[in-house]
């Protein structure tokens, strides 16, 4: 039998161990069967053990025990050996007692041994394979307790008996509220469970199978806290942590496109990104120039898909409205540059037009916003102006805000949705029926990815 990490703490008065064995025909016997250690006990009480009877005993030991007793006990009784004992005589008063020990709080019962303590040499005889914690074959240099309990790992020996313990919780950067969460945990045993959620306790929240590569979508921006457990084989579950994070509304997809330059103001090429801006500065031409979205990477291509299209920074005249002092959306140089289609006479069916290909984006959903604006006092130029979308054989029409007005506008956009596979035209010019003699801008093209 084997008694260890226990505190034992008896009835005032009486003994710690105490037992009878007598021989069946009444005569001295030895027994060398009976196997009884203990060890990493705090025992208190008014002797350590009487032991009665005829028999005696080979092999009962008491190893690293720290005895407490009225009488003051000062060695092994009757047929113990043993090393690494400490003995010391009880007081009624717990200071006093706490000065023997030099520990926490035995009115509570914890004889945890501080750095100093006298207790710290009752660990070091290595008799056995336990710590005062209880850990088996864990330490190269066993210490049972004091200041070296723990410090002396032996990585070769196999971690038996220490439990799935989860330390913290770390989550790395979001993207697109979305976070990478790591577990770190302790213990002898790998976690095959986890669950994480926004509640506090866990409740509703379902295991998963665990693995290296843990993820979790956060429905909204904002200071978040996501809490994680670990569940092991056997169905042991440890402490819930915590870690909190701070969800930042991702920023949009987009690209900026600014249409009506000439090569002469962009450096003598057909497209340049400006850096400060995040907008590409287009010569809108019938060869296919790349843009960029506004992180600076490679989005699609834009050419000029008709022969329709005046870059009115090369006619001289009809630009876009600018603010003066560059205090609109973008910079006056870019609110004037448009490319526009002039039409007379009557039209009869759509089909003379600006028509601009986008093309190289990758399968989805997008948001096409455009800025037209003109200086102009031409009352009728909103109401006869037409501006469309074509993804495959579908036309949309874009429809206009109310009190939208192209003339001089500085503020106002209009915008579709669209699901395209890899492109899509952009047609404006004048809609049927439209009479007189009109000029029709697109200033600016915003693609933003959904």
């Amino acid at each position: 039998m084997e008694v260890f990490n226990n505190i034992l703490t008896c009835d005032k008065d009486s003994l710690a161990f105490s037992w009878t064995r007598w021989s069946d025909d009444n005569t001295s016997q030895a027994d060398d069967t009976l196997v009884f250690s203990i060890y990493n006990n705090v025992i208190k009480g008014r002797i350590i053990a009487t032991i009665a009877g005829n028999i005696t005993y080979s092999n009962f030991t008491m190893n690293d025990n720290v005895f407490i007793t009225s009488e003051g006990d000062t060695e092994l009784p009757g047929y113990f050996t043993g090393s690494g004992n400490i003995f010391i005589q009880n007081n009624e008063e717990y200071d006093a007692l706490d000065s023997y020990l030099k520990v926490a709080d035995s009115a509570n019962y914890n004889y945890q041994p501080n750095y100093n303590s006298m207790l710290v040499s009752a660990g070091n005889n290595s008799l056995i394979e336990y710590d005062m914690r209880g850990y088996k074959k864990w330490y190269n240099q066993i210490h049972h307790c004091g200041p070296f309990m723990g410090i002396y790992k032996d990585e070769s020996l196999p971690d038996e008996s220490i439990p799935l313990t989860l330390d913290s919780i770390a989550l790395s950067a979001a993207n697109n509220k979305t976070v990478g969460v790591t577990f770190n945990y302790s213990g002898s045993y790998s976690p095959v469970k986890y669950r994480v959620g926004e509640v506090a306790n866990l409740s509703g929240i379902d295991w998963k199978d665990y693995s290296g590569n843990i993820t979790y979508t956060f429905a909204s921006a904002g200071d978040k806290t996501l809490y994680g457990q670990l569940q092991d084989a056997e169905g042991n579950m440890t402490a819930i942590k915590s870690a909190p994070i701070t969800i930042v509304e991702e920023a949009a997809h987009k690209a900026v496109i600014s249409i009506g330059w000439v090569k002469s103001e962009i450096n003598n090429q057909s497209i340049i990104f400006d850096e400060e801006l995040k907008i590409n500065k287009v010569n809108y031409s019938t060869v296919a120039s790349t843009w960029k979205w506004s992180d600076g990477t490679d989005g699609g291509t834009i050419l000029k898909n008709n022969a329709n299209g005046i870059a009115t920074s090369a006619s001289g005249g009809m630009s876009g409205a600018i603010t003066g002092d560059d205090s609109g959306v973008y910079p006056d140089a870019v609110l004037e540059k448009n490319v526009l289609i002039m039409r007379t006479g009557t039209e009869e069916d759509f089909t003379t037009y600006c028509e601009a290909l986008i093309s190289g984006l990758l399968p989805g959903r997008y948001k096409i916003r455009l800025y037209n604006s003109l200086k102009s006092t031409d009352t009728s130029l909103t109401a006869t102006a037409k501006y469309q979308i074509v993804v495959g054989d579908t036309a949309t029409d874009f429809t206009f805000p109310e009190g939208y007005d192209i003339r001089n506008n500085l503020t106002q956009w209009i915008e579709q949705e669209v699901t395209v596979d890899n492109s899509f035209l952009l047609r404006w010019g004048r809609r049927e029926g439209g009479i007189g003699t009109h000029r029709y801008p697109v200033n600016i093209i915003e693609i933003e990815k959904i």
